[in-house]
């Protein structure tokens, strides 16, 4: 099976998404289920072979406000890829103008596509500037269009998937009536408790002896930063801590602000990759984790794989189900509530609650499992198709 994966959210420094998408082409390598097509925004057009994947690089525009990201702004370049490549499946991570080549194609070739809804866009970026000007009547306007778009579009895929419960509630909720669950998953032998360096604080000029609080994700107003440093500051009013900082983007000066300030205590350490990633979450005490509109929430998974427990906003993700006593809910989304839930829990016995944390994982999420179920539906559709004569 020819699947091509289609999206804007991806850079060489970006983040879920990314994890997602590099997971799917390895176990098509590993069991054979499909070889990868990956079209996704750049500086410049290039393409990439690899060992069960190929990869287009089509040039986009920098996104202003988060220049990490880029933006394609010609679909017909992407068209033109698809009917060279002439892919079986195609899934598209993003709500912006790829869909509408793929559906284009989808329909012209008669094969199945479907969209993943991997960001919350509507409530993301427009549902908080509602409520920022809710004394003008006209300022949910964008939030309402938003919403209807969002019907509008995903109804037009033959299935809308979604990587947590919550969210598909919200997407059938919404009128979307084609939305399905497929759970992400954890590389559990990257993401391990065994990574832990006892010598990694020490090393970065940190005291070993204090507890360690990480923050992992995009340095942004949408992923709440702004609530973690004030969280940090007023923890410190209450207990000496250690706060590691990893991730870019465009808060990345107040990262850099804090570590001026707090010099003993605070380290950002810039975009990391996975590899270094898996060592710095088992060696920490907790990972925080104060977005509001998380799909899913790779970071608290691979943390909670390492041995780490995990304090997050509650019904945030997959992380809504019952995860046993290895996560800690906030259920007031303030600097002040989420400090007394990580005063908490680094009062707590670390080694029960690494345990815990990575029995949960063993035992619920594998990325075998999420591939396997999307497989099957692939399989599905194509069939249902097939059937139909569509």
């Amino acid at each position: 099976m020819y699947v091509c994966d289609l999206t804007q959210f991806y850079s060489e420094r970006s983040g879920g998404i990314k994890t997602y998408l590099e997971a799917k082409g390895e176990y098509g390598v590993r069991t054979g289920a499909w070889k990868q097509l990956l079209i996704v925004p750049y500086k410049r057009n290039e393409v990439l072979e690899v060992p069960g994947r190929k990869i287009y690089r089509v040039h986009g525009m920098p996104v202003p406000w988060n220049m990490q990201y880029r933006l394609i702004l010609n679909p017909l370049a992407c068209l033109r890829i698809l009917r060279k490549e002439a892919p079986d499946v195609l899934e598209v991570g993003s709500p912006d103008l790829l869909p509408w080549s793929a559906l284009y194609y989808a329909r012209t070739r008669k094969v199945p596509c479907v969209g993943f809804y991997h960001s919350d866009f509507s409530d993301t970026y427009f549902r908080v500037s509602a409520q920022n000007w809710n004394t003008w009547r006209l300022a949910s306007l964008p939030y309402t269009i938003a919403l209807k778009y969002t019907k509008a579009l995903y109804n037009r895929f033959d299935a809308t998937l979604a990587a947590s419960q919550p969210l598909l509630d919200k997407l059938r909720r919404l009128g979307i009536e084609n939305a399905t669950l497929v759970s992400l998953g954890v590389d559990t032998s990257l993401f391990a408790p065994e990574k832990r360096n006892p010598q990694l604080l020490q090393a970065l000029g940190l005291d070993p002896s204090l507890p360690s609080v990480l923050y992992v994700g995009r340095l942004s107003k949408d992923k709440c930063f702004p609530l973690f440093l004030e969280m940090q500051r007023m923890l410190w009013e209450r207990m000496a801590t250690n706060c590691l900082i990893a991730g870019d983007g465009p808060m990345s000066p107040q990262a850099l602000e804090l570590q001026r300030e707090y010099p003993q205590a605070v380290r950002y350490l810039g975009y990391l990759p996975k590899q270094t990633l898996s060592v710095l979450y088992a060696s920490v005490d907790v990972l925080v984790m104060p977005s509001r509109y998380e799909t899913f929430g790779l970071a608290a998974l691979e943390a909670l794989s390492s041995g780490t427990p995990v304090v997050f906003q509650k019904n945030l993700g997959f992380l809504c189900a019952d995860m046993g006593q290895a996560s800690f809910p906030v259920a007031d989304p303030s600097p002040g509530a989420f400090a007394d839930v990580v005063a908490k829990v680094l009062g707590m016995d670390r080694e029960r609650l690494g345990s815990l944390a990575r029995r949960l994982v063993l035992d619920r999420f594998s990325w075998n499992r999420t591939f396997e179920s999307l497989k099957a539906l692939y399989v599905a559709l194509r069939d249902q198709r097939s059937l139909f004569g569509q």
